[in-house]
């Protein structure tokens, strides 16, 4: 079960979420040699995908707002 929640909150973009539930579905799919190991690494990629995602853009958004124009400085 945790596999298929970690495909939902995956194409959620639910990241945090995605990747730990797709690490506890890999584990448990393998212990309990259940099916749905394609659902927990869909989870993990699109939550890594959607991790990395949000990082670049909060960089973007600093470096745009840092790179705005300067006011004049008068002394």
């Amino acid at each position: 079960m945790p596999a298929l929640f970690a495909a939902i909150t995956g194409i959620l973009l639910i990241s945090p979420v995605a990747i730990v539930l797709g690490h506890i579905g890999i584990v448990q799919v393998r212990r309990r040699r259940q099916s749905g190991l394609v659902f927990a690494i869909v989870g993990l990629i699109l939550g890594y995908l959607g991790f990395v995602a949000t990082v670049a853009a909060l960089v973007a958004l600093v470096v745009f707002v840092n790179s705005g124009p300067t006011p004049p400085t008068t002394f």
